[in-house]
């Protein structure tokens, strides 16, 4: 026999007790019915959380995404440049997959969110998914507008826009410090060019 509290300990006292052993009976009968089931245990926390990540460390990623949802909300969609200076660091830079060089300063980066809203007023920018890795957030976006003013050197056409891309950034003390951004520029001037296209497809 083992010792007390051991497993054969525990099925005699049992077998002792004819109270536990009719509440055995009508759970095993219930279990057969079908009319009961074993309790799940409480999910842990940590289950719902990325394998390996602390609570603080989703709390951060969400954060960083959040940052850079606003960024295209506030700042991309809404041309709020004030929101430049309490979201953007003053030494950031940029790589436009569009541009020679890449874009210094929080000062040349509102210049360049001017150009697109010279160029298209109403852009919105719809983010399609986002997902976070220590301190950078990669999103998959969409952008809509139509090209009411000069783009680049290209009049106003009058056409409507959706440009699809894809943008990286780097936070760095609650701020976004670099990007890597790229998107379908070919379409966008395809769009905005749209006649001299069709005048050019009419000769071959």
């Amino acid at each position: 026999m083992a010792a007390p509290g051991g497993t054969n300990y525990t099925v005699m006292r049992i077998l002792q007790n004819p109270r536990q052993i009719a509440q055995a009976q009508t759970g095993q009968a219930a279990w057969r019915a079908g009319t009961a089931r074993p309790s799940s245990p409480s999910p842990s926390p940590t289950l719902a959380m990325k394998a390996g990540l602390s609570m603080s460390d989703n709390k951060t990623l969400e954060a960083n995404k959040a940052l850079v949802r606003r960024n295209f909300e506030v700042i991309w969609s809404a041309c709020d440049l004030k929101a430049v200076d309490t979201l953007i660091a003053t030494d950031y830079i940029g790589h436009i997959a569009t541009l020679p060089q890449p874009v210094r300063g929080a000062e040349a980066f509102k210049q360049l969110v001017m150009m697109f809203h010279i160029a298209s007023p109403n852009i919105r920018f719809e983010i399609q998914d986002q997902i976070a890795e220590g301190s950078q957030v990669a999103t998959r976006w969409i952008a809509h507008g139509t090209h009411q003013g000069e783009f680049m050197g290209i009049a106003p056409s009058g056409q409507s826009l959706a440009v699809t891309g894809t943008s990286f950034h780097r936070i760095e003390n609650g701020l976004i410090q670099e990007s890597w951004d790229d998107w379908d520029a070919l379409s966008m001037l395809q769009n905005m060019t749209q006649d001299v296209f069709q005048s050019l497809s009419m000769r071959f």
